[in-house]
C-alpha cells in the first residue's frame, strides 16, 4: 500500500480479479474486518516510462506487436499495423518525455511520431506517423492498468 494526499492505495477483490483504487485515508482501517470498507475512489495512475526504445505490445501474451509498413510520412504511404513480434526495427518506438505527462512515442527507423491528427472521435480516428509538429495530436501519455497493462491516452482525448 501507500498513502498520498490524504488517500491510501488498497488492493482488493472483485470477483476473480484484483483491483488497486485509492480511498481516503481514514475510511479504511484493515484491523478491523468486521467494519465495512467503502467503495474505493479509483483514480488514474499516470506513469513517466523511461525514455528509450520499446516495442509497444497490443497483448504481452498474444505476441502481437505495432508495427509500420512503408515509411513515407503521408498517411497513404505508412501504415501502423498489429503484426507478429519479429524483433525488426519496424517495431522500434523511442519514447521521449516531452513535459508533464505526456510524451511522444517515435518510430525508430523513420523519425516520425504516432499521430492522431484530426482525432477525438470515439471510433474511426487513424493513427499515422508524421513529422514531430509540437501539436496535441503527437503527445501521449502511459496511465497503469490494474492487470499491468498501460493505456496509451492521446491528448487530443
Amino acid at each position: 500500500m501507500a498513502e498520498e494526499n490524504g488517500y491510501t492505495q488498497v488492493v482488493y477483490p472483485a470477483g476473480s480479479v484484483y483491483k488497486m483504487a485509492w480511498i481516503r485515508t481514514g475510511d479504511y482501517n484493515s484491523r478491523v474486518a468486521s467494519r465495512p470498507v467503502p467503495q474505493p475512489v479509483t483514480r488514474d495512475t499516470y506513469v513517466l516510462p523511461a525514455e528509450g526504445d520499446y516495442y509497444l505490445l497490443h497483448e504481452a501474451n498474444t505476441g502481437f506487436a505495432l508495427d509500420v509498413t512503408g515509411g513515407g510520412a503521408a498517411p497513404v504511404q505508412t501504415m501502423l499495423q498489429l503484426h507478429n513480434k519479429n524483433n525488426t526495427d519496424a517495431q522500434i518506438f523511442h519514447i521521449k518525455r516531452i513535459s508533464g505527462d505526456w510524451h511522444i512515442i517515435q518510430h525508430k527507423r523513420t523519425g516520425h511520431v504516432v499521430n492522431a491528427q484530426w482525432g477525438g472521435s470515439s471510433n474511426g480516428t487513424r493513427l499515422w506517423l508524421y513529422y514531430y509538429d509540437k501539436t496535441a495530436s503527437c503527445h501521449w501519455r502511459f496511465i497503469k492498468q490494474v492487470n499491468g497493462s498501460y493505456l496509451i491516452q492521446s491528448q487530443l482525448a
